[in-house]
């Protein structure tokens, strides 16, 4: 099925249960948000804590890469 774009966003169709529809109905009362509006902050928050991991596992990399060299300046002293 092809996406149609709109002012630089696009329609997706998808089904939630009946829990999430009624957080989102609430959700969307209480804050004068769309329910549209409040998926679209609910997948970007999801893409920020996905490039947050991703980072953390280049930090411990990195972390562990640096314990060696100052482990390994160590043993030369």
């Amino acid at each position: 099925m092809a996406e149609k774009q709109v002012a630089g966003l696009f329609r997706l169709n998808a089904r939630v249960s009946q829990k999430q529809n009624q957080w989102l109905e609430d959700e969307s009362a209480e804050t004068g948000l769309s329910k549209s509006a409040l998926v679209q902050l609910a997948v970007e928050q999801y893409i920020q804590q996905r490039k947050t991991v991703d980072a953390m596992g280049t930090m411990n990399e990195l972390f562990d890469k640096l314990s060696a060299i100052e482990k390994a300046m160590q043993e030369k002293e």
